[in-house]
């Protein structure tokens, strides 16, 4: 069970949404595919098609990108960039 969001984290979600909604263009950030279904890497902060999210799966890091992520959401880090993020 979830417990209640505090204003921050809904403030977050909100930046998160507002990130995915104008970062899209139609086209998948990994592969260049245009695609109407698209959701956000584990491992960074793509915006990515299914089928390259599917292939992400049988990345070497993935279950510990996936893991991590968990932990920085459970921890109230709603704005983590992911395991693989390029800090440059």
């Amino acid at each position: 069970m979830f417990s209640p969001l505090s204003y921050q984290q809904l403030k977050s979600l909100s930046s998160l949404r507002n990130k995915i909604m104008n970062d899209w263009n139609g086209y998948c950030q990994r592969c260049s595919k245009e695609t109407n279904c698209h959701s956000m890497s584990f491992l960074n902060e793509q915006l990515c098609c299914m089928e390259c999210l599917d292939e992400e799966k049988d990345h070497p890091k993935f279950q510990q990108a996936k893991a991590e992520e968990l932990r920085q959401v459970k921890a109230g880090n709603l704005n983590y960039k992911g395991l693989l993020h390029d800090n440059s």
